[in-house]
Formats: structure tokens, C-alpha cells, sequence
């Protein structure tokens, strides 16, 4: 196939919806030789806030010197962002290289489980081609919900729940509880567990973190961030977690709630030193300070100042909303909403 071939492909699977569960990606993944099981790394699930956590953490273990995978969702642009290796998308010519190996395993797949989605497909497909190109850490975010997102078929050692907050109701229940209780199905025995969650939907996560018998740090608690300055290039924060104390730590993304994913990217770093793995201070630092995730908040111009943001819920607005009206210190606003039914 060539690129546009494989896009047609892969959106024709568009038509099988949203399918919750594992079964099929299972399949999909023991066909490939089960390449999950080679990774280590973080895996990322909570409503807001993931794809932020994830740009800071695989630039932080990029700087640090570690060959990074990263697995974000969804795409801004192209689909070969959903498959990074040292945060640069897979090539075309790879990507529909790659989609037309696996066409028979999926075909053999629908055969006997009932065709695969297009999200099941590009993370079995991103799972392979990291084990084949040969990676040191995952960096890993859930697609929807996190229990029987195709995604949790990874145990990576560290797993992160930003925040919890309304959305995909249809899918994940109708109380903050309920997705708490679905995100919180990415927790693994033998890992460590880090949350900015807040009551009520705390009490669930540390409820199946006693239960799988492993550490929670969170934020709030075990975590503490303080915000040093605010300005439009980006945030400037303090951090400390049970192993030590960041100070000063420059995030160049803008908005407060920055400076709470930045603290759950410092401490899941702390995790993944817990569990062997080198990452200097310095690399932390530098790591955080070169991030670069765009669409979310992001200048496009300066004269006048022009951002764009792609808050996708209520909770996610409020928030692009604050940052923004701190930013602008009173000055008249102009916003352009764009939303699909």
C-alpha cells in the first residue's frame, strides 16, 4: 500500500466504532509475537492532561540519553505521530510499510474475533514496529478510559492518572467514580502509581492501589508543586517528591495546570529511577525545559498574540480559560470556539 492507501485502509475501520476490551488486540499482538512484553516505561491514562505529561516525559528521557517510543493520542496532523521514535513521527513510506505487513494478521484477527478497530490496529502496529527498531523506554497514553483500553495489554512499571474529570460518559459511567474506577485498570502489581486525582474520585484510585498492593504518590499529598513565575513563554516551578526536591524547574508550556503535569512527569521519573534506570538531574531538567507539545495553548503569532487550543471538555476549557485570562492581565479578549456535535 502506499501512505494514502493505508490511510483510506485504516479509516474504513472507522465504521467498527469505539469496541471497549482486549480480546482482539490480544490476538493482533500474539500474532506479531507479543512485543508488549519487551517495554518498560510509563504508562499515561486520566481525562486532561496526558498528552502534556507524555511530550514532557519523552523529552526528559530523550535528553537523558534513552531511545524513547511514544505512543500519544490522538493526532494533531497526521496519523504518523501516533507512532514516535525520540519524538520524531514514523516516515510515510514506513508507516505504509508497516500497515501492509500486518493487513493479513488483521484480516486472520476480524476472521476469528470480529475485525479490529482503527485505534486497536495502530497500537498492536506501534507496539511492533518499536520492538523491531529497537527501543530503551515507552512512553505509552491511553486511548479511552484505561481498563479496557488497547492499551492496557502493557505492564511498563509506572503507570500515571492525571486528573479525573466528565467525559466520554457514554462509555466510561456517569459519575467521577465510575472513571476513576475504569482509569484506574491501568495500575499493575509490582509498579508505581502516581495521581492528581482529587476527591471523590482519589478514593477509588488508592482503593485499587491498596487492593494490586503498590505505592500511590499524590499530588497534594506525597507530590507538592508550587509555581515560581508565570509569563507567556511558560511556567517556572518547584517540585518535590518523596526522593527530593526540584527547584526552579522552567516548563515552556503555558497555563497553571502545567505545573501539575510537571509534577507527575518529575515523579514518574523518580519511578523509573526507582526501577534502575538513569536519568541525571541535569537530563530532568533540560528534558523538561525543551518540551514542545503543540495545539495546546500554543502562540501562533505575536502581533496580536494568537493562540490556539484543543481542550476537548468542560474541565479542559476551564482551564485554557484561566490560563488565558491570567495571561492577558485584563486586556479584551477574542475567542473563536469551534466544537463538533
Amino acid at each position: 500500500m502506499t501512505y494514502q492507501e493505508s490511510l483510506d485502509y485504516l479509516t474504513s475501520l472507522g465504521r467498527f466504532g469505539i469496541k471497549l476490551g482486549l480480546e482482539r488486540t490480544q490476538a493482533l499482538l500474539r500474532a506479531l509475537g507479543d512485543p508488549q512484553e519487551l517495554f518498560q516505561g510509563v504508562h499515561v491514562a486520566g481525562t486532561n492532561g496526558k498528552g502534556s505529561v507524555c511530550a514532557m516525559l519523552a523529552s526528559i528521557l530523550q535528553t537523558a540519553g534513552h531511545r524513547v517510543g511514544l505512543m500519544p493520542k490522538p493526532h494533531l496532523i497526521s496519523y504518523t505521530e501516533r507512532i514516535q521514535v525520540d519524538q520524531r513521527p514514523i516516515a510515510e513510506a514506513d508507516f505504509a510499510a508497516l500497515l501492509t505487513e500486518l493487513q493479513p494478521v488483521i484480516s486472520a484477527v476480524a476472521a476469528e474475533h470480529g475485525p479490529p478497530t482503527e485505534f486497536e490496529i495502530l497500537t498492536s502496529a506501534a507496539l511492533y514496529y518499536f520492538a523491531r527498531v529497537g527501543i530503551d523506554l515507552l512512553v505509552c497514553e491511553v486511548g479511552l478510559g484505561g481498563r479496557l483500553d488497547s492499551t492496557n495489554v502493557l505492564d511498563l512499571g509506572v503507570e500515571v492518572i492525571t486528573n479525573i474529570a466528565l467525559d466520554h460518559t457514554q462509555h466510561l459511567g456517569s459519575t467521577l467514580e465510575a472513571i476513576a474506577a475504569e482509569k484506574a485498570g491501568i495500575l499493575k502489581p509490582d509498579s508505581v502509581a502516581i495521581t492528581a486525582a482529587q476527591p471523590p474520585a482519589l478514593a477509588i484510585i488508592e482503593s485499587v492501589a491498596r487492593e494490586r498492593q503498590i505505592p500511590l504518590l499524590r499530588l497534594g499529598n506525597e507530590i507538592q508543586v508550587a509555581v515560581i513565575d508565570k509569563e507567556w513563554a511558560g511556567i517556572q516551578v518547584t517540585v518535590t517528591t518523596p526522593a527530593d526536591t526540584y527547584r526552579d524547574l522552567r516548563v515552556p508550556l503555558l497555563g497553571l495546570h502545567q505545573a501539575e503535569n510537571a509534577a507527575l512527569a518529575v515523579a514518574a521519573i523518580d519511578g523509573l529511577r526507582s526501577r534502575g534506570w538513569d536519568i541525571s538531574d541535569g537530563a530532568l531538567r533540560d528534558g523538561l525545559a525543551r518540551t514542545r507539545w503543540p495545539g495546546r495553548l500554543e502562540v501562533i503569532d505575536r502581533h496580536p498574540i494568537v493562540l490556539v487550543d484543543g481542550a476537548h471538555n468542560p474541565a479542559g476549557l476551564e482551564r485554557s480559560l484561566a490560563a488565558v485570562r491570567t495571561l492577558a492581565k485584563g486586556r479584551p479578549l477574542v475567542i473563536v470556539f469551534g466544537a463538533m456535535k
